[in-house]
């Protein structure tokens, strides 16, 4: 199976109807706030803001990981400081963040500059964080192509800046590349390292208890409904792009 150099961003993207505001408190789909794959946007990224120090790289990713993983913090323009509050009366230990409220792309990264002991307002908005944030002298600013038109250059910690949104660079790493749909075919099983790859990841999770075999039977599809259920996702037994993503592959 091939590789490829996959960057993974988190950030705030909308409430639980795709809405910029008037949802609940919380992440109430679990993609209001999310990681995915670095995507080239159609109004472009303009801006990386890169930290001087490499230390400071790590801390970003690190802050913008654990709010992003707190099923607690959802996501709303309009009590965007919320999560500021929130993190500001926990003295800033992101970790204890417990009551319900909501923050934007922009005051994500605020509230995660400020836990790593970069102080920016909480009113910060993409129309101004690059320049609130250069004012703090900790970051260089990369426009070129290089670090904006393409993943190639990106480092943990970067954070991306466009019109209207932003996002942090959490993760940098290799992964295999699923190229095809895998699921169970009677009369015509799949087989090769894709399917045993599969079935190596759903072993490790305790949900497949046959060989490694390469060869995608019943058994291996009882094993990706079991992940399925256990993840929201539609538990058809099939491994398409949302299953394969969450399992931990490239897609094609």
């Amino acid at each position: 199976m091939k590789k490829r150099k996959v960057v993974i961003l988190g950030h705030a993207v909308s409430d639980e109807r795709g809405k910029s505001s008037g949802g609940k408190p919380g992440n109430q789909t679990g993609n209001e706030l999310r990681f995915q794959e670095w995507y080239l946007r159609a109004k472009g990224w303009t801006d990386v803001l890169r930290a001087k120090k490499k230390s400071l790289r790590k801390k970003i990713a690190s802050a913008i990981q654990c709010l992003v993983r707190n099923p607690r913090i959802g996501y709303d323009q309009k009590q965007r400081t919320t999560l500021y509050r929130e993190a500001y009366n926990v003295k800033w230990d992101l970790s204890k963040i417990s009551v319900p409220c909501s923050t934007d792309c922009s005051a994500l990264e605020s509230v995660a500059l400020n836990a790593c002991g970069v102080k920016v307002s909480k009113d910060i908005y993409t129309g101004d964080m690059v320049e609130k944030i250069m004012e703090t002298g900790e970051f260089h600013d990369l426009t070129g192509k290089e670090y904006t038109q393409t993943s190639d250059n990106l480092e943990v910690g970067d954070i991306l800046v466009g019109p209207g949104h932003t996002a942090t660079v959490v993760e940098v790493k290799e992964m295999l590349v699923l190229e095809r749909t895998l699921r169970y075919v009677s009369g015509a099983l799949l087989t090769g390292d894709d399917v045993k790859e599969l079935q190596k990841i759903l072993k490790s999770l305790g949900l497949y208890n046959d060989k490694k075999d390469g060869i995608f039977g019943v058994n291996t599809e009882r094993a990706v409904i079991a992940y399925q259920k256990a993840h929201g996702l539609t538990p058809d037994g099939v491994v398409g792009k949302n299953t394969a993503t969450s399992l931990g592959f490239a897609w094609k």
